[in-house]
């Protein structure tokens, strides 16, 4: 990022493996409960998209 941001959430995953599973990571900088809020209203966004789709 090049400017510096009030909260970021970033979220990443590998490949599944052969089972099917995979190693998701989360990090976040800033107040926890903005982070909070973020993650729920990308959720819901998805959702919406999802149900769009």
């Amino acid at each position: 990022m090049q400017e510096k941001k009030a909260c970021y959430v970033l979220i990443t995953c590998d490949d599944p493996n052969d089972e099917g599973k995979m190693q998701v990571e989360m990090s976040y900088e800033g107040d926890i409960n903005l982070a909070a809020l973020m993650i729920d209203q990308a959720h819901d966004f998805i959702h919406e998209a999802l149900e769009e789709g």
